[in-house]
């Protein structure tokens, strides 16, 4: 048998000395052993000759061998390699975000207007026009557009033509917009906030929502979703914040902002990259298993957080999912494109579980319904009672209060979909601050922000797979 060739350690290749040394072995056999093979002979020459010719073709052959398996493979045949298993090389393409147009009711910001990354300098353009509106609101400011109320007075904001309103029984309107804040922090599709006497919403899984307030309030800030990209190719990421130098200045146009991370183009795909990329790119080729699904939710922009259970059994399981069911619970990212990865992984014929239900289009133009979940919001009550050091050489200093709520929601920022909430962790982030000796802690779980109050203890709060633990500074008492 021969030594070359293809083996099972692989392409076993001929060399030029091995291949000199059969060509004289065989003019020897047929010529006699006497014959003259010096290199300066004709049979010497010829002997040399074919053995460079014959190795060439062995090289060839080990060449053909090799462009067969990726880790080999180079250029257009690392390309064709890696194929079979439906992945392709990355051509260059531009940086993209998506930015938040501010302005004045009715602004018309034109195609390709022109904005810049404040940290790198790489300019942005806008892809298509966009119009600053109240009936596609991405981000709105609302604040009081007077002074005091009366007891009985009312706020109200109507949001997607559904009305939040709160009659307030004191005349503060400090409390009033805190009132107002809880009936809205309930909003399934976006972020409310309070700061002081504005109450902002930001549209987290739609692009937009219409949005309209009574003559006690005020719109006093208004921005509308769109998207820029850069000219040409680039590297450049857009972190959160830092889209917001307007070059081409519009009447109206207020301000730009990106509140998450931009993509970041690239140069076309290195034959390194594509290869490291192929073996990690094994799960997001794939379809019908969980681990496919998420690892293609994961890529859908804006997305920080997705996890995909299934109920194998045949019967409804403890975390309410039907038999043979799949249920994603997703973070982040718009409904549609949510949507369009699950029903483009997800297996035939299983039942989808969760509450956001949206309507798309299968290959064959057919509409599917596909459901998932979004993260239930669970709101955290904390009690705190503080001793603080009075003979030990350390004082509280003014505003300790205001730092141990810092500390607790600079842990609730460490906390994901999903995690517990430890009684531990809060006490530890509470006798952090100088001059605070000893700390009470009790904590409670409430479903929503304007309810009474859950009782509070000293246990840790479970939270399931599908929930998300939200601290807030109206529901975090100290004394």
């Amino acid at each position: 048998m021969s030594d070359y060739g293809v083996k099972r350690s692989g392409f076993v290749r001929k060399r030029l000395p091995e291949q000199l040394n059969e060509i004289r072995d065989s003019l020897k056999n047929g010529l006699g052993s006497n014959v003259d093979l010096t290199p300066d002979t004709v049979l010497g020459v010829i002997s040399h000759i074919s053995a460079e010719r014959f190795a060439s073709i062995w090289e060839l052959a080990e060449a053909v061998y090799g462009t067969m398996y990726p880790m080999s493979a180079t250029g257009s045949n690392l390309d064709k390699a890696v194929s079979f298993i439906g992945v392709t090389r990355l051509q260059e393409q531009p940086s993209s975000c998506a930015v938040t147009w501010f302005g004045k009711n009715g602004t018309v910001i034109p195609d390709y207007s022109c904005v810049r990354n404040k940290r790198s300098q790489v300019k942005y353009f806008a892809l298509g026009e966009v119009t600053i509106s109240q009936d596609n609101a991405h981000c709105v400011t609302i604040s009081p557009s007077v002074s005091s109320i009366e007891i009985n007075g009312t706020l109200s904001v109507v949001i997607n033509g559904v009305t939040y309103s709160y009659q307030t029984d004191r005349a503060s309107i400090k409390y009033a917009m805190e009132k107002l804040f809880a009936k809205l922090a309930g909003l399934e599709f976006a972020d409310v906030k309070l700061n002081n006497l504005e109450l902002t919403v930001t549209a987290s899984s739609v692009t937009g929502f219409s949005v309209a307030v009574n003559d006690k309030l005020s719109i006093a800030k208004l921005g509308t979703l769109g998207r820029v990209t850069t000219d040409k190719a680039e590297t450049d990421l857009a972190e959160a914040g830092n889209i917001s130098e307007i070059i081409d200045l519009v009447d109206g146009l207020e301000e730009v902002n990106n509140f998450s991370f931009g993509t970041a183009g690239r140069q076309e795909e290195t034959d390194s990259e594509l290869y490291q990329r192929y073996h990690k790119g094994v799960w997001h080729t794939g379809a019908g298993t969980a681990e496919s699904i998420q690892a293609n939710l994961l890529k859908v922009e804006g997305v920080n957080h997705a996890v995909v259970y299934e109920n194998k059994s045949n019967t409804l399981n403890d975390f309410g999912m039907p038999a043979h069911s799949l249920y994603c619970v997703i973070k982040g990212g718009l409904d549609a494109n949510i949507a369009k990865v699950i029903l483009t992984y997800a297996p035939a014929g299983i039942t989808l579980h969760g509450s956001s239900t949206v309507t798309a289009k299968d290959s064959q133009k057919i509409n599917q319904i596909i459901k998932f979940g979004r993260p239930r919001k669970v709101y955290i009550w904390v009690n705190v009672i503080v001793n603080t050091f009075v003979d030990q050489g350390e004082f509280a200093a003014t505003g300790y209060s205001t730092k141990i709520i810092e500390n607790i929601m600079n842990y609730a920022a460490t906390l994901n979909v999903g995690d517990d909430v430890i009684l531990q962790r809060i006490i530890g982030k509470c006798v952090d601050v100088k001059g605070v000796g000893k700390v009470q802690v009790t904590i409670g779980r409430a479903a929503t922000l304007d309810s009474a109050g859950p009782s509070l203890n000293g246990n840790n709060i479970t939270i399931a797979p599908d929930e998300e633990a939200i601290f807030d500074r109206t529901i975090i008492k100290v004394t």
